[in-house]
């Protein structure tokens, strides 16, 4: 099998689709760096569903969290910062979901997290 060369203008576009995306957001009064790509859910921004749950959540300092559906992390790894004594728990059944929550949970030094590949409840015990 043979792949064409795609035209000048073209490999440009194909090119910057595969940088990395990084941005600042804060959420519940923490800032925090995100890194993320194409492929994923909103990838330039936090979406307001996801603004609108945590505007609207209760989260004690030594709860426990599952963010299901992880993405790259926004979620449960803010509520990991509302929760410094608990531990939040991040799933994907996406592999570049859970790699991307793991590089923004090291990015921002949220230790209290433990992040892994999951179809639906599958691997959380």
């Amino acid at each position: 099998m043979t792949l064409r060369k795609l035209d000048p203008k073209t490999r440009a576009f194909v090119d910057d689709l595969r940088k990395e995306i990084v941005f600042r957001d804060t959420l519940c009064g923490h800032s925090l760096e995100y890194h993320t790509t194409w492929g994923l859910f909103s990838p330039k921004a936090i979406d307001e569903g996801s603004r609108l749950l945590l505007d609207n959540i209760e989260v004690n300092a030594t709860d426990d969290t599952l963010d299901l559906g992880c993405g790259y992390g926004p979620l449960g790894l803010t509520l990991a910062k509302l929760a410094p004594q608990g531990t939040s728990v991040l799933v994907d059944k996406d592999f570049v979901a859970v790699e991307y929550s793991r590089k923004n949970a090291r990015v921002n030094n949220i230790l209290n997290t433990e992040i892994f590949l999951s179809n639906g409840f599958d691997q959380v015990g």
